[in-house]
């Protein structure tokens, strides 16, 4: 958790929330030391919190109108969405997604 408290974006993430969450929708507070704890979990996908911050951040992208997004679906949805923005900028895959929880399922 220390080093995640050195860094500026999570303060920025923070900031953004605090002054969007109404209209973005999300109902819950957030709280930074919470953020922080569940950023550092060993399943952080399974974050309600983390999960109440991204779905509808995902929900204003429109990835998909045949599926739905949910607690259970918000990781795949954002690391398709992760994917589909590298590879459009570079043309090549991103690394790191190779063994992350991120990765999308087969």
């Amino acid at each position: 958790v220390a080093p995640l408290r050195k860094c500026w974006e999570l303060a920025a993430v923070g900031d953004f929330f605090a002054i969007y969450k109404g209209l973005l929708g999300v109902v819950c507070p957030i709280d930074l030391g919470e953020l922080e704890a569940q950023l550092c979990a060993e399943e952080p996908a399974k974050s309600t919190l983390l999960a109440n911050m991204h779905i509808p951040l995902l929900k204003g992208l429109n990835l998909s109108r045949q599926y739905s997004l949910s607690e259970a679906t918000w990781p795949f949805w954002l690391s398709k969405w992760v994917k589909r923005q590298a590879t459009t900028s570079t043309g090549a895959s991103i690394p790191f997604l190779t063994d992350s929880p991120l990765r999308e399922n087969p």
